[in-house]
């Protein structure tokens, strides 16, 4: 229950926190925080401690993860490497103190249609907080492992390599005139950029989770094989460089990734 509560919570606050700054994100944070402390004590019998530290750990995460842009100065990919290590400390606990559930955990065991018996308030809980982390919170985990890959790249990029090709006129030592090959032109910043996938990426691993639920392995191959195949184009275009294949890899596999932590989150719910 508690590792579900700190999934839903981080969730939230990022679908909070994207597309807003300033007093407005931190009056919604301290509303949030609030309600999630009175819901998490009151309705599900959590210690104190332990729901203020899942605020505490919250705010951490809002202040080192970046925003929308990959290039807007993460701190690196420790934030989610920190926040593994809570979740996975928080199913421990969860492990050895099973929750009691509270008045609102039995609220949602007589809410629980007579056809799923096996669901309990814990894998309730759990499912509503994958599906809402799997939304604002993993495209930022998958943009900042994208920054990542564009950052260790920017060192080696051609426009960082001297252009030596052409002539230079010269009487003495005066250059009376130069000739160089063309450039490419870098693409226009005003040119709109399409934002599919901020839309594709939950839809996709949310609809994994689902297949996974139903035992349709099979057709979760078939979708990620035919993944790769809408993106071959674009990718085999890139021979000279290879970008678009990395930041495929990287995107896809970081976005599966987080698939498969929402699924055995909320399995590891079920079996407490």
């Amino acid at each position: 229950m508690i590792a579900a509560l700190l999934v839903l919570l981080v969730g939230v606050t990022d679908i909070i926190r994207v597309g807003r700054t300033g007093p407005v994100v931190w009056t919604l944070y301290s509303v949030v925080s609030a309600g999630f402390v009175a819901l998490a004590v009151g309705g599900f019998d959590v210690p104190w401690l332990l729901a203020l530290g899942c605020v505490a750990a919250t705010v951490l995460w809002s202040l080192t993860m970046p925003g929308e842009d990959p290039r807007s100065g993460g701190r690196g990919l420790w934030p989610i490497a920190v926040f593994t290590a809570l979740v996975v400390a928080a199913i421990a606990y969860d492990r050895v103190v099973p929750a009691s559930g509270g008045e609102l955990g039995a609220l949602i065991g007589d809410l629980v249609p007579a056809a799923a018996p096996q669901l309990q308030a814990s894998t309730v809980v759990a499912i509503i907080a994958a599906l809402v982390f799997l939304t604002k919170s993993s495209n930022l985990i998958v943009r900042t492992a994208l920054g990542r890959s564009l950052a260790d790249d920017e060192g080696s990029t051609v426009g960082d390599t001297d252009d030596t090709s052409g002539w230079d006129l010269r009487v003495g030592r005066r250059v009376w005139a130069t000739a160089r090959p063309a450039k490419p032109s870098a693409p226009s910043s005003a040119e709109p950029a399409l934002r599919g996938g901020r839309l594709i990426g939950p839809l996709e691993r949310i609809l994994i989770v689902i297949l996974a639920f139903g035992g349709a392995y099979p057709v979760i191959a078939a979708l990620l094989a035919a993944k790769g195949i809408v993106r071959f184009p674009e990718i085999s275009a890139d021979r000279g460089v290879g970008s678009k294949a990395e930041e495929f890899l990287v995107g896809s596999l970081t976005s599966w990734s987080l698939s498969a932590a929402a699924f055995g989150l909320i399995v590891v719910a079920a079996t407490v």
